[in-house]
């Protein structure tokens, strides 16, 4: 999932112009990457999980 709004209030979809703000993705990694840093139980998106567990193992 997603979120509806960017951090910075702002909507992922520019409605005007039919095109997807990818900045969303990059606010959502970033939220999610904080979470798991700071208490796994935090985040809830267990996929994101996933994602964020394997890039932090393939650095080791």
């Amino acid at each position: 999932m997603v979120y509806n709004i960017a951090i910075n209030k702002v909507d992922r979809i520019d409605y005007a112009n039919d095109k997807f703000k990818y900045n969303v993705f990059l606010d959502y990694l970033l939220e999610g990457s904080r979470c798991y840093i700071v208490d796994k139980q935090l985040l809830k998106n267990i996929e994101l999980y996933k994602y964020i567990e394997e890039i932090l193992n393939e650095r080791n």
